[in-house]
């Protein structure tokens, strides 16, 4: 069956329930993978993080708990608690964007640019941020286009795509690759954008494998999230950027 790239505005062929409950599955094996060392196992005290860190891992995990949730409650047709659910997911919206952006400034005044990125903890503060305005647009046009089920579902994994670069950064560090605070080695770096781009693009890419037509929309909003890396390390030693980002952790 020969695939074809199809326009934003028409109806995305329908895909199988089963890859959405495998993508949200597999996100959170990434996210436990990357960050069980580092936080989760370390709740009781171990290495205390700060109530805003608490707050931002405790929305952040719930968003990715509640994207599972809602993918298992379409693939058994209980669409009628998805949509009661969905209330949840969109108040979370909010609280994701909020957080991840108080939590990015918090570690830009203590220091945190763990992978030496040009431009000092300013250049590191960018990549917080441009991840957490890509989720914000798409977790809003998945709000908007909560009626057109096939674009809401693609929309909704894209949000939760552009979050996961935190997570895949720190797998060389969580499997023992790298030692913290060493920043990981080329090939280190180059595996994990390789991770991030996979994800970013599973849509496409399974739709293309699977004979399906692509959706245009899913295509460039994946690209949109991988080219986020390189986007954001053009602006990280701009002058602009600098006294942005001055100011915001002043």
């Amino acid at each position: 069956m020969a695939t074809t790239i199809e326009t934003i505005g028409a109806h995305p062929a329908p895909r199988s329930h089963r890859y959405y409950v495998a993508m949200a599955i597999g996100f959170i094996v990434l996210i436990v993978a990357a960050f069980s060392e580092r936080y989760y196992w370390r709740l009781t005290g171990i290495e205390p993080a700060t109530p805003l860190v608490h707050v931002h891992a405790a929305t952040f995990s719930a968003w990715f708990l509640l994207l599972f949730a809602q993918t298992g409650l379409v693939a058994v047709n209980r669409r009628d608690l998805h949509r009661r659910l969905g209330l949840a997911g969109a108040a979370l919206v909010p609280l994701v964007l909020g957080t991840s952006v108080m939590t990015s400034v918090a570690a830009a005044r203590a220091g945190w640019n763990p992978a030496g990125l040009p431009g000092g903890v300013q250049g590191f503060l960018v990549l917080g941020i441009v991840d957490t305005l890509l989720f914000a647009g798409f977790a809003t046009a998945a709000i908007r286009y909560r009626h057109r089920s096939e674009v809401h579902k693609r929309l909704i994994v894209l949000a939760s795509a552009s979050l996961l670069w935190a997570a895949v950064s720190r797998l060389p560090s969580a499997t023992g690759f790298v030692v913290v605070p060493n920043p990981p080695p080329l090939a280190g770096l180059i595996a994990c954008f390789v991770l991030f781009a996979g994800l970013a693009l599973s849509g496409p890419t399974y739709d293309f494998c699977t004979g399906r037509r692509v959706s245009r929309l899913e295509l460039c909003g994946g690209v949109l999230i991988v080219a986020g890396r390189p986007i954001a390390r053009l602006i990280a030693g701009t002058d602009v950027w600098q006294a942005i980002g001055a100011r915001l952790i002043s």
